[in-house]
């Protein structure tokens, strides 16, 4: 209970501080986020997954609307945020459904990315990593009866 408790008051924490001019930043990041600017899709779980990517005024955070599309209806969306809070980035997700989920770099190179969330299950790690010019691979890892499972997600840029 004390973790989610924390969890959810981080994610509340650096909803706010993301909003607030000057607060954050993504230095260590300089190659992977600015390369998610701009719109992207993926072929996924029998429909489509959108994106658009922008990175914040001065440069700091980046923030993300997504919805995805199932028999020409939007089934979900969901608002991501990749930012600074402190001396840690993080990448935190409000859902349609209302819930925020939030989790923790713990991983960054030139051309990828990865936030894990031990008390998540689905997905518990998002890896972020640069494909050839015009698409990016999201790779969600959960446990699922037991086992570590894996869903790649290959996004194109539109």
């Amino acid at each position: 209970m004390i973790r989610r408790s924390r969890n959810v008051l981080l994610s509340k924490l650096l909803l706010v501080a993301l909003t607030l001019p000057g607060t954050t930043s993504v230095e260590a990041q300089e190659q992977l986020l600015p390369w998610l600017s701009g719109s992207w899709v993926a072929h996924a779980f029998g429909g489509e997954l959108h994106e658009r990517w922008e990175s914040g005024s001065d440069g700091s955070v980046v923030k993300a609307d997504g919805y995805f599309i199932m028999d020409g209806d939007t089934t979900y969306s969901e608002t991501v945020v990749i930012g600074e809070l402190g001396a840690t980035i993080y990448l935190v997700a409000h859902l349609s459904t209302g819930g925020v989920l939030v989790w923790e770099a713990v991983h960054s190179e030139r051309d990828m990315m990865w936030f894990e969330n031990s008390s998540n299950s689905n997905p518990r790690r998002i890896e972020y990593m640069l494909g050839s010019t015009g698409t990016f691979t999201r790779t969600l890892y959960r446990h699922e009866g037991g086992e570590a499972v894996a869903t790649e997600l290959v996004f194109r840029k539109r």
